[in-house]
């Protein structure tokens, strides 16, 4: 069976929208990431120091936002997802003039890579709604090909952190004011961004783990049967429970395909995976 595209039109945007006419997308491939690792679990960090954008050893490309903050580069990088994953079945047939495909009548389950991952213990957190246009660089702003996998996470701990990563000026009411309502003495914020793709598919998230100062975010990306062909950033606020012995930084685990699990911090900027 063939999955859909809504065709967008070109060039990159910060935000999905649906229209335009359909074009086809194999239903068979493994969701939004189709690379294959075998290791399993989550080794140790390696610490170094960021020198730039120098190759690693695992195809990964680091920016230089952190030029004065020690790196820990995450080790290993990719890993298979340690929950178990079934993909749906694609109805039967979306190509059926006489019955028109209706995304919102189908058995697809666009929560698949997630739907048994583990949800407990976890520190208090909570996703907000917050408008890519409300984030300072993004990035778009930055060296990385929009056909590359990239990442990045940022860990915002107090208001002058605050001030360097939002400007909230511009946005909505309630968007501003649940931003500036965040008490960083009990709060910290994460934000995440990854892509580039389709913005039809985004970030869930699960649980949150504190790990001897690093707390440790457990995601996925949704798999919707008919996706949008804007090419886009997925952005991600997550305001979270500051762990009571301290915080150092913030590791993302986002699961983004059935065999493909990404682990990115904090201190490493924007992290850029060969394809």
């Amino acid at each position: 069976m063939n999955r859909r595209t809504i065709l967008v039109g070109a060039g990159l945007s910060v935000t999905a929208s649906l229209g335009g006419c359909l074009d086809e997308q194999t239903a068979d491939d493994e969701g939004p990431g189709t690379d294959v690792d075998t290791d399993d679990g989550i080794g140790g960090a390696d610490d170094g120091e960021d020198d730039g954008t120098e190759s690693t050893d695992d195809g990964t490309d680091r920016g230089d936002e952190n030029e004065d903050e020690e790196t820990v580069e995450e080790n290993p990088r990719i890993t298979e997802p340690s929950h178990d994953i079934e993909r749906p079945d694609s109805p039967e047939d979306p190509h059926d003039p006489d019955d028109p495909f209706d995304p919102e009548d189908n058995d697809w389950n666009e929560e698949y890579l997630g739907d048994q991952m583990a949800t407990e213990p976890s520190l208090e957190f909570e996703p907000l709604s917050t408008p890519a246009v409300t984030i300072r660089d993004t990035m778009f702003g930055v060296d990385a090909e929009p056909s590359d996998e990239a990442y990045r996470v940022r860990l915002v701990g107090d208001e002058n952190e605050y001030e360097s990563v939002f400007d909230d000026e511009d946005a909505d009411d309630e968007t501003r004011d649940r931003l500036r309502a965040v008490d960083f003495d009990e709060s910290v914020l994460v934000l995440v961004e990854s892509g580039f793709g389709s913005g039809s598919i985004g970030h869930r998230w699960a649980r949150v783990e504190d790990d001897d100062g690093i707390a440790q975010l457990h995601g996925y990306y949704t798999d919707p049967y008919v996706l949008t062909s804007d090419l886009t950033t997925r952005t991600s606020v997550i305001e979270l429970e500051r762990p009571s012995g301290g915080l150092e930084l913030a590791r993302v685990s986002l699961t983004v395909g059935e065999n493909r699990r990404v682990h990115v911090n904090s201190t490493e900027g924007v992290v850029t995976l060969e394809e």
